[in-house]
């Protein structure tokens, strides 16, 4: 019970770390596109 108990842990943290580096990974796919519509702007 132990066993299972600390691999469905793991399974959660590893699932956090995931989402965190996709939401990271949009976020930074949406600043490059506005910097760029900003450059595209001003031009």
């Amino acid at each position: 019970m132990l066993e299972v108990n600390y691999f469905v842990r793991n399974y959660l943290i590893i699932l956090e770390i995931q989402s965190s580096i996709v939401l990271v990974y949009f976020t930074n796919i949406k600043l490059k596109k506005l910097k760029r519509n900003k450059q595209y702007l001003e031009n």
